[in-house]
């Protein structure tokens, strides 16, 4: 998830989609990848915006 890349790269499937497997499959890649990384590191690569789109698509999950 370095540089924001994965995130960057799954937000259109949590923005625009609205299959609710595959935003859920989003938000569990999400979840798996950053749970390699280390305290604080996963904030640190979240923008307020990412942030807003995660709860949002969380909130929008059945």
């Amino acid at each position: 998830m370095k540089e924001n890349g994965a995130i960057r790269l799954l937000l259109p499937f949590l923005t625009e989609s609205r299959n609710t497997k595959i935003r859920n499959g989003a938000l569990n890649l999400i979840y798996v990848l950053s749970n390699d990384m280390q305290g604080g590191e996963l904030m640190e690569q979240l923008e307020q915006m990412h942030l807003n789109t995660l709860i949002t698509s969380y909130h929008h999950h059945p």
